[in-house]
């Protein structure tokens, strides 16, 4: 029995600058996109409320988190945290931060 392999390489994305700190990468399906946000000390960016569920994951730095219904939660590297639908998250970096934000693919909203 004779098995065709192809290879595919993977498609690496550019993203898409959405302000001076972070970057949106869509891949060529509509299930989810992924935002990069690296912010410098002392800077603040908002993401704004969207109409699906979205996981945040820190992976270097420190900062504080505020929604409408929570003030000043500790961020640091390693940090996940759930975020429902229609929510605006403010984040404001204390140490040089890098967070990631995976959501349902907003063309698909």
């Amino acid at each position: 029995m004779s098995r065709r392999i192809l290879q595919r390489f993977p498609e690496i994305l550019q993203g898409i600058p959405l302000d001076p700190y972070t970057k949106r990468y869509s891949p060529p399906f509509d299930e989810f996109e992924v935002d990069c946000c690296v912010l410098p000390q002392r800077a603040t960016t908002v993401f704004p409320a969207i109409s699906g569920p979205s996981i945040f994951i820190v992976t270097s730095g420190q900062g504080k988190m505020q929604t409408e219904s929570s003030n000043n939660e500790e961020l640091k590297e390693g940090s996940v945290f759930f975020v429902p639908i229609d929510t605006q998250i403010t984040i404001a970096c204390i140490s040089d931060l890098q967070l990631y934000r995976a959501g349902v693919n907003s063309k698909f909203l």
